[in-house]
């Protein structure tokens, strides 16, 4: 597959999110299946205690995004080279219940983070991933804000 061809795989995953037709959680799994190798691998020490794989990372963003009425993601840069693309990307959530046992429901909060997507045949093989947990878990209210 081409730069091009993958980097617009990228779009398809981030723009599936982003939908605010359908429940998240089942445009999640459609996204899995359709954008995904079977033996996907997610490089985030919380998706391999969850088991890892597809179904690991299924579980781990399941569980944050059952908490979430509304995400709305923008890719502001998108580089790529050989069979990798890197993006980075600002997501919207409004939470609709607690958060990691934290009363969130009603709450906006604006996360950034950068992927590094790894392609195979056309489909997302690999993923490392690094976001502003911090930033939002201070908007949620769970971590003080320094003054």
């Amino acid at each position: 597959m081409s730069i091009d061809e993958n980097k617009a795989v990228a779009q398809r995953w981030y723009a599936s999110l982003s939908q605010g037709n359908g429940d998240l959680s089942t445009r999640l799994a459609a996204a899995l299946n359709d954008l995904f190798t079977p033996d996907f691998v997610d490089h985030n020490p919380a998706t391999q205690a969850a088991g890892g794989g597809r179904a690991g990372f299924e579980r781990v963003a399941g569980s944050m995004f059952a908490s979430v009425k509304e995400v709305r993601m923008s890719v502001e840069d998108m580089i790529a080279e050989g069979d990798k693309v890197v993006a980075r990307f600002t997501v919207h959530m409004t939470f609709q219940g607690d958060f990691m046992g934290a009363p969130a429901a009603g709450k906006t909060v604006t996360q950034t983070a950068i992927d590094i997507l790894r392609f195979e045949g056309g489909k997302i093989a690999e993923h490392w991933g690094e976001a502003d947990t911090l930033g939002m878990m201070q908007q949620l209210g769970v971590i003080p804000v320094p003054e």
